[in-house]
């Protein structure tokens, strides 16, 4: 059962490195493209949160059975709340 679980969490871990990669590079075109740093920030963050929100919603059940859903939706909140106070500090500069 204990392989079971690391080929679980190995399967679930691969769309959040693959997310990650992804917002990095979207980072590296914006900031590449001319857009202000803070600007940048924001929307890979928001970009970042959307791909976690997807990827927590689809693999759910999964992620019940493994006790892993409150880690996984814990970070999805985190990524969320520092889209929100970045888009508070880039609206208010």
């Amino acid at each position: 059962m204990n392989e079971r679980r690391a080929r679980a969490l190995l399967l679930l871990f691969y769309p959040f490195a693959l997310a990650s990669a992804v917002s990095g590079f979207l980072a590296f075109v914006l900031l590449a493209s001319g857009i202000p740093p803070l600007r940048a920030a924001v929307i890979t963050v928001w970009f970042y949160f959307g791909c976690s929100v997807m990827l927590c919603l689809m693999s759910g059940p999964v992620l019940g059975k493994l006790g892993l859903s409150r880690f996984f939706w814990g970070f999805t909140c985190m990524l969320g709340a520092l889209g929100s106070a970045l888009t508070a500090i880039t609206l208010l500069a």
